[in-house]
């Protein structure tokens, strides 16, 4: 998935992905290393810690849940102010 994200725009954009046990990774500092961060199908207790830990470096967040043809997504990031 993440080649294929790549290819969207190779000459702006560059990606990695982490196959490791969730538990393992949250104990180093991940969010000082993502701009964005998607997750999908997490407990509710980690998306929870995720999104803390996220929020407060400023790294927006895609959670992605689904139930066969049922799901939803949640974006979470800060407070953007635009005046006009």
């Amino acid at each position: 998935m993440c080649a294929n994200l790549l290819e969207l725009n190779p000459e702006d954009v560059k990606g990695d992905f982490v196959v490791q046990p969730l538990a393992d990774y949250l104990k180093t500092n991940w969010e000082d290393s993502f701009d964005l961060v998607i997750a999908t199908n997490l407990d509710n207790n980690i998306m929870l810690e995720i999104s803390e830990r996220a929020r407060a470096k400023h790294v927006p967040i895609v959670l992605i849940r689904q139930y066969g043809l049922i799901g939803y997504i949640r974006i979470i990031a800060n407070e953007v102010c635009v005046a006009e």
